[in-house]
């Protein structure tokens, strides 16, 4: 309490403390004596607990205080209560095993000797190999009794426990730690392509024990929270020979499960990387037939490749609509090359539970880790579109009533932020559907990432993606910063030919008159069609689809296998042979044919169906080799408040056509990096779409 002069304080109508106040006391007494302003301004305890706690009562307790100055005509009073509680708990030593966030403490654990750094050599055993298992072992709560190494082959039951020998202390180590070693003889009887897994276990000399890995979760949850129950290797088969694509191993108790929704608990073996009790499941819509989604455990992610890194799920695809198995690492191959945010895809073989599978398309899945690989705020709003499943189409089959983006009644699944509601994308789907032309162009200009949005139509020309009309696509929103969505692409099978309507090669999948498949099923996209209808949008895509078209796969005459689109296909097939030894497939693998057919029809349609000069002129004419953007004016000391965050550097396109400044930068002289680089996309109308021939590049977009 700092007071001054006196006080009397009560507990629910009880005296529980007071100072410099003596005898009974009135409404208008005073305090015993003057206190110094020094000493007043200084905080003084007061325990309470001994008169306090037996007044308690349960819900709404009454705290009063009683305060009083030594006279009337002093002319200053103070009283700063603070009221302070505390528990005291017991001494006992021991270990959260499970965080417990706005929780009390969970149950303390009192493990064994700690188990890390768990390695086995040979890291993949041949068959009738020892195998030597190493672990660091550190005393907890009192010195090490024993350490042991429990084996098991695939689901037999666990071997016996293999005593570890104490090969003296951790290298460098001041905590005590001590390696410990053990053989397990001949694979512990694992033959080839079959699972050779363990565990370490510890002991104190007070009989505490501990294993590793520890378990939190085995059970066949959704896969979010599991945690490995083995450590592990897979035996080698050298009769695998060496084929051109990765295997991955996996294996499973519940191989029905594992092809259906419900999904089981499974094991595999990836590039050198054992990873156990992971969640595998069917995944999919329309063509969700043979493929799965692959959950591994937190913190134990699977080693996609040097560039990605770990990730938390991938999704192993069947070919779907492409017998040929190239088209989706082609289409997302092109959308990388030409800079737009895409997964990373290759081809794996599958072995399961040591028996050839099937080949399947590795492809990362969009999430926070693909956020964050892409430097984009991973606690933003994340949603796909998925098949409009449950609403009913006109007659025939006709989805004409049933675009995606129409509402969010069907279609949209929320990815992140999934406690809050839809509000964020019920806005977006309000402003891209508002009758009025004028406030819903101003609203996609405000609210889309528009050279993401250029970018996204113009590769989905490129790739004749016949299957994004209504689906297939998520939604990002930078919801912590500048509000803008963007656009991911998902599910690439039917590309290159391959679509509900057959070849699609207007980037607006539109006709004159309907912007949609032009297929019988009419499917289509409310944002699409508002980017076509918009003329600064058909500008700035027509612009982008001319400048990748040059630079993917030329005009028709265009010499055979010279072009981005045909070398990047060489490249991919190269890593679909030779096959694993033993596997077979049809002659429809790997095979280009059908893509080389249809490539002279969709150059056609690209520059001259739908080019400058075509029926439908969708598509601009070649760019200058040397078009001329001015720097109009800048802003470096801003005059509205002072504030920075208004900087900007105005340019200019004087112009009459659209100029693409994709990758182009602004420098600082004398500087090592560009102060701002053009993202793919870009695109500057014509001088005679004003404003948008004068954009601005500002330092802070929301504040701006």
């Amino acid at each position: 309490m700092k007071y001054d002069d006196g006080f009397v304080a009560y507990l629910n109508g009880t005296e529980i403390a007071r100072s410099n106040i003596t005898g009974s006391r009135t409404y208008n007494s005073v305090a015993d004596s003057d206190r110094s302003d020094s000493d007043a301004v200084v905080w003084h305890d007061f325990d309470i607990s001994t008169q306090g706690l037996p007044l308690l009562v349960a819900g709404q307790n009454t705290l009063a205080i009683h305060a009083m100055r030594r006279s009337l005509a002093h002319t200053d009073f103070l009283l700063n209560p603070a009221l302070v509680a505390s528990f005291s708990a017991n001494s006992a030593q021991g270990f959260f095993v499970s965080a417990t966030p706005g929780a009390a403490n969970a149950a303390l654990t009192s493990p064994g000797p700690d188990i890390e750094t768990v390695t086995h050599t040979p890291a993949e055993p041949l068959p009738g190999d020892s195998v030597i298992v190493s672990a660091r072992v550190t005393p907890r709560l009192a010195p090490i009794q024993w350490v042991t190494v429990i084996p098991r082959v695939q689901y037999n039951a666990e071997s016996a426990a293999i005593t570890m020998t104490d090969a003296g202390p951790w290298p460098g180590a001041t905590d005590g730690s001590r390696l410990f070693t053990a053989t397990l003889p001949t694979s512990s009887g694992a033959t080839a392509r079959q699972m050779l897994r363990y565990y370490v276990s510890s002991s104190d000399t007070s009989g505490r024990t501990w294993r590793a890995p520890f378990i939190t979760d085995i059970s066949n949850d959704d896969g979010k929270s599991q945690s490995p129950q083995y450590y592990g290797t897979v035996i080698k088969d050298t009769a695998l020979g060496t084929p051109a694509m990765p295997v991955m191993q996996w294996f499973t108790q519940d191989v029905g499960n594992s092809d259906t929704r419900t999904g089981s608990r499974a094991s595999c073996f990836y590039q050198g990387i054992f990873y156990d009790n992971i969640y595998v499941r069917q995944r999919g819509g329309y063509t969700s037939y043979g493929s799965q989604k692959f959950n591994f455990n937190r913190g134990n992610g699977l080693f996609f490749n040097d560039v990605i890194g770990t990730v938390g799920e991938v999704n192993m695809n069947s070919n779907g609509a492409d017998p040929s198995y190239l088209r989706p690492l082609l289409a997302f191959d092109l959308w990388r090359q030409h800079g737009h945010p895409a997964c990373a895809a290759h081809l794996v073989a599958l072995y399961r539970n040591g028996a050839f599978h099937r080949m399947s398309s590795m492809i990362e899945q969009v999430d926070e880790d693909f956020l964050q690989r892409h430097d984009f705020d991973e606690e933003g709003a994340l949603y796909k579109l998925v098949q409009r499943i449950g609403e009913t189409p006109l007659a025939g089959g006709n989805y004409s009533n049933s675009p995606a983006l129409g509402d969010t009644l069907y279609g949209v699944e929320k990815k992140t932020r999934i406690t809050e509601d839809f509000s964020d994308i019920n806005a977006l789907v309000a402003g891209i559907n508002q009758s009025n032309g004028s406030t819903r162009y101003a609203f996609l200009f405000r609210n889309l990432n528009i050279p993401n949005f250029v970018n996204f139509m113009a590769i989905r020309n490129l790739t004749g993606d016949g299957d994004t009309n209504r689906k297939n696509f998520y939604l990002h929103r930078d919801s912590n910063h500048s509000g803008e969505w963007r656009l991911f692409p998902w599910d690439k099978d039917y590309s290159f030919g391959v679509g509900y309507g057959g070849n699609v090669p207007n980037p607006w999948n539109s006709s004159q008159t309907f912007y949609a498949d032009p297929g019988s099923t009419n499917q289509w996209c409310v944002l699409f069609e508002a980017g076509y209808q918009n003329l600064w949008l058909r500008q700035m895509v027509a612009r982008r689809v001319r400048q990748l078209a040059d630079a993917t796969f030329g005009p028709p005459g265009t010499a055979a296998n010279s072009t981005l689109l045909e070398s990047r296909l060489e490249l991919i097939r190269t890593s679909f042979s030779p096959l694993p030894n033993g596997v077979t497939m049809n002659s429809s693998y790997n095979n280009r044919a059908e893509i080389d057919s249809w490539l002279p029809t969709h150059r056609n349609n690209t520059y001259n169906v739908y080019g400058p000069t075509g029926s439908l002129p969708l598509i601009a004419a070649v760019a200058s080799a040397n078009p001329q953007i001015d720097l109009l004016s800048a802003d470096a000391l801003p005059t509205t408040g002072s504030n920075q965050d208004h900087e900007y550097i105005r340019l200019s396109n004087p112009t009459n056509v659209a100029v693409d400044i994709s990758g182009w930068a602004l420098w600082n002289p004398g500087k090592t990096s560009p102060l701002y680089a053009f993202p793919p996309g870009t695109v500057i109308p014509a001088n005679s779409l004003a404003p948008l021939h004068q954009p601005f590049v500002v330092r802070n977009l929301a504040a701006f």
